[in-house]
């Protein structure tokens, strides 16, 4: 009997293990077996009822307030053997490198929390600066219906750039705004996302911008 499981990004779904059997079984041991084994999950936090919240934060690494969540199956038939096998995790994250199989009846994996869409809209008259404010940032899309995430502040300062990142303070446009200050996600089921980070591209808070000249 193997038991195995895949990495996978947040998306208010259980991710769930599965069990596969080798060997000359008859249809009654077949049945015997499955009907003998049952799969717990399990994290720091304790035994859970289903792996389905995010476990890790956007780089992939572990949160240390419940860590990376382990599949055991419990297999109470005789003679039967447990054997493990990760799917698409990775090592030295959710398990140690050279661990990706062998014989034992858990198996480590990871939820990664989903990437949220952020925009807003700013224009502003000619001032001579590439300085950015958005009054109106907002979550669009991307969210589960189980959670409610907003974001802490609908403010975000930051500079216009061109095409290639460059900094602009020239009337034209239209531009796109590379973000500068932070930005919090606060609400049920906030740990599940992530937001961009000031190192990201303007891309993940991506806003057609227009500067207008005076005249």
């Amino acid at each position: 009997m193997n038991i195995t499981v895949a990495n996978k990004t947040y998306d208010g779904q259980p991710d769930v293990a599965t069990l596969s059997y080798s060997g000359n079984l008859s249809s009654d041991q077949m049945t015997e077996v499955q009907n003998a084994t049952s799969i717990v999950y399990s994290n720091k936090k304790g035994t859970q009822a289903s792996a389905i919240d995010a476990s890790t934060d956007e780089n992939k690494n572990a949160r240390q307030d419940c860590g990376s969540y382990t599949a055991t199956a419990n297999c109470t038939a005789q003679g039967y053997i447990v054997t493990y096998k990760y799917e698409n995790t990775d090592p030295g994250n959710t398990y140690p490198s050279g661990g990706a199989s062998g014989t034992g009846s858990s198996v480590k994996f990871d939820i990664y929390p989903m990437a949220l869409t952020v925009v807003g809209e700013h224009s502003k008259a000619y001032d001579h600066t590439a300085n950015a404010t958005i009054p109106d940032a907002r979550i669009t899309t991307g969210m589960a219906v189980r959670d409610s995430v907003t974001l802490n502040t609908t403010q975000v300062d930051g500079y216009y750039c061109d095409a290639t990142g460059n900094r602009v303070s020239d009337a034209g446009g239209p531009y796109k705004i590379v973000r500068e200050s932070e930005l919090t996600l606060v609400g049920n089921g906030s740990t599940n996302y992530s937001s961009a980070r000031k190192s990201i591209p303007a891309a993940f808070l991506l806003v057609v911008c227009m500067f207008t000249a005076c005249i």
